[in-house]
């Protein structure tokens, strides 16, 4: 599982840098709710990002989120929505898997 570096978005700019997705997974730590993945999938198949859950939800039940990325397009992933109660695991970070990651890349930002 790779562990990604956030990227600040600062007023004065940034050029986002993607790598690779890991096909074991990947991390990012998880500091604060200004936290958000892009995942980019620059295949032709539909690609699913399992956000590992390591806590129940509001409703008692511990389960994965699951965010679909057509083929070609990317998705922001995070923010407000990523509930540090729910999905922040062991040493501060976040972490998720693919059903495939062939032509798919990632990165993590912070604003």
């Amino acid at each position: 599982m790779a562990q990604l570096v956030l990227q600040r978005v600062t007023l004065s700019g940034l050029k986002p840098e993607f790598v690779p997705a890991d096909p074991a997974g990947d991390s990012a730590p998880m500091p604060s709710d200004n936290v958000f993945i892009v995942v980019r999938n620059g295949g032709s198949d539909w690609v699913t990002v399992t956000i590992n859950s390591v806590r129940p939800c509001d409703q008692g039940f511990d389960h994965d989120e699951q965010v679909i990325v057509p083929p070609g397009q990317e998705v922001w992933i995070g923010g407000p929505q990523f509930s540090r109660s729910r999905f922040v695991g062991p040493g501060g970070r976040v972490s998720w898997t693919y059903s495939s990651t062939t032509s798919v890349t990632v990165a993590a930002f912070r604003l």
